[in-house]
């Protein structure tokens, strides 16, 4: 089993997670600590880092590889056998 960090999908999670936390950053005022841009771009900025740690969660917990079709192929050939 590889360790997490040499996981891209762990990468891109953690990746989705900071750009959009970013985003979220730069839309408040530090003085006033008011959200300076509108309700859509919160919600897609919440969202991509909603998605981004449900991508690292699922990376975490997954137990088994994503299944191709060549994988499948070659299951069964060995079945066959």
């Amino acid at each position: 089993m590889k360790p997490w960090y040499l996981s891209t999908g762990m990468w891109g999670g953690i990746l989705a997670v900071l750009l959009s936390s970013s985003g979220l950053a730069l839309s408040v005022d530090l003085e006033t600590g008011e959200f300076s841009g509108n309700i859509y771009d919160l919600g897609t900025q919440l969202g991509t880092m909603l998605a981004g740690i449900i991508a690292m969660v699922g990376r975490y917990r997954a137990t088994a590889p994503i299944s191709t079709k060549r994988r499948r192929r070659a299951a069964y050939i060995r079945e066959r056998q």
